[in-house]
């Protein structure tokens, strides 16, 4: 399979295997509160290991137009921006926050999704496929 990404900074469209943990590991339970860092939606990555530190292991090629890659240093601005990792806020105002950074990707630009590299660990893409 051929993958497919924007240019870095750019939107576009993107194709990749990638793996989502779901279920009842510790690391799943201990972030079942969280809005996301990045914004509201499903998250998934291309590390198999790093999804199931989540539970088990969904598998499935995705691909989506309207996909930004986001270079680190925007997101780590923008995750400070809108405070989505804030602990000490609480959930709702996290929550809150992480909702109104996926409204204005998806409304003011037409984002169906983030893309990162480097974020969680350093050799890993992630992306947040946000809600409709």
């Amino acid at each position: 399979m051929e993958i497919v990404l924007p240019e870095l900074g750019n939107i576009g469209s993107f194709r990749m295997l990638m793996y989502r943990g779901i279920g009842t590991n510790k690391n799943h339970i201990k972030y079942s509160s969280d809005p996301g860092d990045y914004g509201r939606g499903e998250y998934w990555t291309n590390s198999k290991e790093f999804a199931a530190d989540y539970g088990e292991v969904l598998e499935k090629i995705i691909e989506l137009e309207n996909v930004y890659y986001i270079p680190k240093v925007e997101l780590i601005k923008i995750i400070d921006k809108y405070q989505t990792c804030k602990m000490h806020l609480g959930s709702e105002l996290r929550l809150k926050g992480a909702q109104a950074l996926t409204d204005y990707y998806k409304n003011e630009k037409g984002v169906a999704a983030l893309l990162t590299f480097g974020y969680e660990t350093f050799d890993i893409y992630g992306i947040c496929i946000f809600k409709d």
